[in-house]
């Protein structure tokens, strides 16, 4: 069942939705574990990694936390009931993910290592500020910063630059290998006339001596000048 990502919100036809948060206790003794089977889902609602309210719900309760992102396990340790955690869930959002200005959850975390500093910018009305970095869970949030989805689209855009700027630097290679064969067949035609017109000439020669007529010679050896010139 889904509820008001705000539930200071009472309206049903509220646009944002959280799946309700389901724990489940393992354990006994000193090895009790409270896993958040549904972290994974209740985070994506909210545009933010899992780890992010797994680690606020252990700087809130004091106590450790474990997470296993490849099983889909995330860990609080000890015994809490669903109802807290819920309840506890609702502080991290009013800090890390509701705008300060319009209190909508569409929001994106921009964090400068050098300063040390997070910022929060909105989507819904461009609210850009900065979040009071006091509470614990901060200084996990600047040792692991969320994935920029901004810069990951701009790397991907220039790989595709570089693509289609190799593509057509391969084009103008072919086309410059692809010439001097024409080339090279055009120098060979002129090489083949002359050598057709030898040969016609060396027949011409034979046929002239084998004719033994002075007429017919004449007209063979004008015929052959014509053929020589044009």
């Amino acid at each position: 069942m889904s509820v008001n990502v705000n539930r200071s919100v009472l309206d049903q036809f509220y646009r944002y939705k959280m799946p309700r948060i389901i724990a489940k206790v393992e354990g006994k003794g000193n090895g009790i574990k409270t896993v958040i089977v549904n972290m994974t889902d209740v985070a994506k609602s909210l545009n933010r990694p899992p780890t992010y309210p797994t680690k606020f719900f252990g700087c809130e309760l004091g106590a450790q936390t474990q997470f296993d992102a490849k099983n889909d396990r995330f860990i609080v340790n000890g015994s809490h009931e669903a109802s807290k955690l819920q309840d506890m869930l609702d502080g991290f959002i009013r800090k890390f993910v509701l705008c300060p200005e319009c209190d909508n959850p569409e929001t994106d975390l921009h964090i400068n290592a050098k300063k040390q500093t997070i910022g929060n910018s909105c989507k819904a009305c461009g609210y850009r500020g900065m979040l009071d970095t006091r509470h614990k869970l901060c200084t996990f949030i600047l040792r692991n910063p969320p994935e920029d989805t901004g810069s990951v689209k701009k790397k991907e855009k220039k790989s595709k630059k570089k693509d289609k700027e190799n593509g057509s630097s391969d084009g103008e290679r072919t086309t410059l290998t692809s010439t001097p064969s024409r080339n090279k067949t055009s120098l060979h035609r002129p090489v083949l006339e002359h050598q057709f017109c030898i040969s016609i000439y060396l027949l011409c020669a034979c046929f002239i001596k084998i004719a033994r007529w002075s007429d017919v010679s004449i007209w063979v050896e004008s015929i052959l000048w014509f053929i020589l010139e044009h």
